[in-house]
C-alpha cells in the first residue's frame, strides 16, 4: 500500500511536468529547489528543534514537489509530531 501512494506522488507532478514545453528544465529546477530547501531545513534543525531526516520518502518528494512538498513534510511534522 505504501508503494502505491509513492508511487501516485511521484506519478502527479511528472505528468503536470509533461504537459509543459520546457520539461527537462522545469523538473530539474524543481528537483534543486526541493533537495536545496530541504538540506536548509535539515541544517536549520539543529537550531529550531524542527527536524527532517534525509531519506529515500523526504528527497522524493522534495524532488518531485519541490518547495511546497517540503513545506508539507514540515508541516506534518509539526501537526502531528511523526
Amino acid at each position: 500500500m505504501e508503494k502505491y501512494m509513492l508511487l501516485a506522488v511521484c506519478a502527479l507532478p511528472v505528468l503536470i511536468f509533461a504537459r509543459s514545453r520546457a520539461f527537462f528544465r522545469t523538473f530539474f529546477f524543481t528537483a534543486f529547489t526541493g533537495i536545496g530547501a530541504l538540506s536548509v531545513v535539515c541544517w536549520l534543525g539543529a537550531y529550531t528543534g524542527v527536524l527532517l531526516t534525509f531519506n529515500p520518502f523526504t528527497a522524493s518528494v522534495s524532488c518531485l514537489l519541490g518547495i511546497p512538498g517540503v513545506l508539507a513534510l514540515l508541516l506534518f511534522r509539526i501537526l502531528f509530531a511523526i
